[in-house]
């Protein structure tokens, strides 16, 4: 186990603890003393909390605090501080939920969805029923083009089969939790879905052609998506992912996230 993560089964026997999540890739010497909680009313007790990492969901009410998704153990104290914000006292954090349940907490029901082989093989997807709000986790994000690691199991059809899989059960409405950058609606999820299977079907069509994996990347054949690429993940990146989601292979640098 990391050392920089909390046991899990030290966060059972004491709530005051915050553990850092499972997705806490290839942090590093990372310096956390510069960042800053930001705190975002979503809706009905549902809060957002940005910082470094995935963002956070927090259901906050007189039954406690539930969040969704978590960050590195040295923000834990900021965290904490994020969430006083909110309840103006130090109230426990009760649950940490990313596996298939239903609880009820804060008059809150609180679904865990598990869609498998998206982001990794153990994500959830969380729809809060009453607040109308949904936490994507990182099977859609707001960077642009999507971290999929496929080390861990994840793929570009399983992230399409979560998006598709959620979207008929969420209201018009529903506000969007992404897994990183802000909030977002239901056609921000559309649009991304668009531009996966719209990736996905370029690379397919090399294939078909016998192209390889370098021929791919001199003739560019995602420049037409170049809008979604960034820093952390471009062109290059992307089509990388693709082609090994769609071979079994494993070729390319593979990314680590946080």
């Amino acid at each position: 186990m990391n050392s920089q993560k909390l046991d899990r089964r030290e966060f059972l026997l004491s709530a005051s603890l915050l553990p850092a999540g499972a997705v806490a890739l290839g942090q590093g010497e990372q310096d956390f003393s510069k960042v800053q909680i930001k705190v975002t009313p979503v809706s009905g007790g549902v809060y957002m909390l940005q910082g470094q990492g995935g963002n956070i969901a927090a259901s906050v009410g007189d039954d406690g605090i539930a969040i969704v998704d978590d960050q590195f153990a040295p923000l834990a104290e900021k965290i904490r501080v994020g969430l006083r914000t909110i309840t103006g006292s130090d109230k426990p954090v009760r649950f940490v939920i990313e596996h298939d349940v239903t609880v009820h907490l804060n008059g809150e029901d609180i679904r865990a969805l598990h869609f498998p082989a998206g982001h990794t093989d153990g994500d959830s997807i969380i729809f809060y029923s009453q607040s109308n709000v949904v936490h994507m986790g990182d099977d859609f994000v707001r960077y642009g083009f999507p971290f999929i690691d496929i080390d861990s199991g994840g793929s570009v059809q399983g992230i399409i089969a979560a998006c598709e899989g959620i979207i008929p059960q969420l209201p018009r409405d529903v506000k969007v939790i992404p897994g990183h950058g802000d909030l977002a609606n239901i056609d921000d999820v559309r649009a991304y879905v668009v531009m996966l299977h719209e990736t996905t079907d370029a690379v397919q069509r090399a294939l078909k052609q016998g192209k390889t994996l370098d021929e791919m990347k001199q003739q560019k054949i995602l420049a037409p998506w170049h809008k979604f690429a960034g820093s952390f993940v471009n062109e290059d990146a992307h089509l990388e992912t693709l082609y090994n989601s769609l071979t079994g292979q494993k070729n390319g640098k593979f990314l680590k996230h946080n």
